[in-house]
């Protein structure tokens, strides 16, 4: 039997992170072929070292697609997603696979998406049926739902969701998150490690930031960047950990917020582009809060009990676990978030939670879906039943 092709399809060190795992799996399994196509981020000199991550994982690179990921308006966005079509049609073509393997809610993945569309080479997508109301990237990812005939998502209510919008049962499967089955596997550093590369010091609690733009909400993540900041110089004990917001519009503003924070306070504060996502998973696993509005903070934390305070809109209407808790983003109401979760009673709330987006059996579940699917030429709309008007 002839190896199936699989193209995996990554544009940023987060879903790198997420695919690395099965990708990799994919590549010692016999029966399939591993191609990639690297695009976005990676190839931006802003990327840290997510690019030398996936040479030195040993996955073979077998596109670069360069495009536009700088454009902090959204008329620059509108035209790389053009661009980015014209330079994944080709590859796509050039690649010839048997399906498409891409995950989440960028605009580079409708791009994908739209290109496979368009060539009809069937797409698999990850985390679809997921909400997320403040960012752009909600209906991103329901377009993207609509582009693909293979549908993995991460819980009941994501694939409840994916029904919703016409998908047929027999093509959604709830396997759970890659990223949170391979926590259990990942080898972590140790807190020893991770003081000593750090400098953080006897007495001090390690606290994770990411904030990044809410492109479909008016609220003003720079604001809220500098009010995290104040809010913090109240907690002189914390060593805090800020990585690059997302190449987006509005990103860049708000990377600028972290450089004065990180020049102004730089025995405390430690900046990167990206820590890589062993080193992400490690600080998770030894911080004792995390501040700001990135899925990470919604999706894995739960497996270290990590208490999350949640910036903002641009997560609004994602599934959150119970070491979650909201601000709107200004100062009171951030200190009050803060103090809750650094509170002992909370901790004690969620020592025994269990991480809502896991499931057993992750990778192999998906890589044993793929081995059996057979692309039908045409998939119908799959209509609910009874009066949803």
């Amino acid at each position: 039997m002839a190896k199936k092709k699989i193209l995996f399809f990554t544009s940023t060190r987060a879903d790198y992170g997420i695919l690395q795992g099965l990708m990799c799996q994919i590549k010692d399994n016999s029966n399939f072929e591993l191609l990639t196509l690297v695009t976005g981020s990676h190839l931006s000199s802003l990327s840290g070292s997510s690019l030398l991550e996936i040479v030195e994982d040993g996955i073979p690179i077998n596109e670069r697609v360069e495009i536009d990921v700088l454009s902090n308006s959204g008329v620059g966005t509108a035209k790389s997603t053009g661009l980015a079509i014209i330079g994944f049609a080709d590859a796509i073509a050039r690649q010839s696979p048997d399906a498409i393997v891409l995950l989440g809610d960028r605009f580079e993945a409708m791009a994908m998406s739209q290109a496979a569309m368009f060539l009809r080479v069937p797409v698999a997508h990850i985390h679809g049926g997921e909400v997320s109301l403040g960012s752009i990237d909600d209906p991103i990812r329901h377009s993207i739902t609509k582009m693909s005939d293979l549908h993995f998502v991460t819980c009941d209510e994501h694939w409840n969701r994916v029904i919703q919008l016409g998908e047929h049962q027999s093509h959604v499967f709830n396997f759970g998150s890659l990223s949170v089955e391979k926590i259990e596997q990942q080898s972590l550093f140790t807190f020893k490690e991770v003081c000593s590369k750090y400098g953080v010091l006897n007495g001090q609690r390690i606290c994770i930031l990411a904030l990044h733009p809410a492109s479909a909400s008016s609220e003003n993540t720079v604001e809220h960047a500098k009010n995290i900041i104040s809010t913090l110089n109240q907690y002189k004990d914390l060593k805090i950990f800020v990585s690059f917001s997302n190449l987006e519009p509005g990103g860049s503003d708000i990377n600028e917020v972290w450089k004065d924070f990180s020049i102004s306070q730089k025995d405390r504060v430690v900046l990167r582009e990206s820590f890589g996502w062993k080193m992400h998973l490690s600080l998770m696993k030894y911080a004792s809060i995390m501040i700001g509005n990135s899925s990470s903070g919604i999706i894995e934390a739960a497996s270290f009990k990590l208490p999350v305070v949640n910036i903002g809109d641009r997560q609004m209407g994602r599934m959150c676990p119970e070491n979650v808790i909201h601000s709107d983003g200004c100062i009171e109401s951030m200190k009050a978030a803060i103090e809750g979760a650094l509170s002992p009673i909370f901790q004690k709330k969620i020592r025994n939670l269990i991480n809502p987006y896991y499931k057993p059996n992750t990778t192999n579940n998906i890589i044993n879906q793929l081995l059996r699917w057979q692309p039908q030429k045409i998939i119908g709309f799959s209509d609910l039943k009874g009066d949803w008007r």
